[in-house]
């Protein structure tokens, strides 16, 4: 359980002269993931990350993870990144397309709802509104894919007339 995996965590960083890396070990099944982002601060989970990622930087669990955590903090462009990578290794992976979907969404609705906290003359307007378009329009095209592997999910056929709505497109707003 958790209490003998952050024992484990423990005995594991007295230990840190010679560095031992076992993937299960320092994930336990993830459940270090899910006791973070119930608990939002978990320092040794964040610790193993980082070491973990710098031993293995490519290593598709931990990038995985750092991206749920990155989503769960709503740092959408870091999110984003970690996703990227594994569109990679995984171009027609359905989970990873989500995720593209998701914080491309995320990123273009901060830039628009910005937008519409700014007053009409704000000289940022036209700048946030384009970057919101481009965001938009990212998500569209994984929305798209993600709807035609899952045509049933009312989440992203909401969120994909939400997007064309946003970038001006009314002629598929009705989806």
């Amino acid at each position: 359980g958790p209490a003998e995996w952050n024992r484990r965590m423990r005995c594991t960083h007295e230990s840190d002269a010679h560095l031992s890396f076992d993937i299960e070990h320092y994930l336990a099944k993830a459940g270090c993931v899910r006791n973070c982002v119930q608990r939002e601060v978990c320092v040794i989970c964040h610790s193993n990350y980082v070491r973990g990622l710098a031993l293995r930087p490519d290593d598709e669990t931990l990038l995985n993870i750092q991206g749920k955590l990155y989503e769960e903090g709503h740092n959408f462009e870091q999110a984003l990144d970690i996703y990227k990578k594994l569109q990679v290794v995984h171009p027609k992976a359905l989970d990873v397309l989500k995720h593209l979907a998701i914080n491309n969404y995320n990123i273009g609705v901060q830039n628009y709802n910005k937008t519409l906290e700014l007053k009409e003359k704000d000289p940022h307007i036209k700048s946030l509104q384009e970057t919101s378009k481009e965001y938009f329009t990212y998500a569209v095209g994984h929305l798209k894919n993600i709807i035609i592997s899952d045509p049933l999910s009312l989440k992203y056929t909401q969120a994909l007339a939400v997007a064309y709505n946003c970038i001006g497109d009314k002629e598929n707003f009705n989806i």
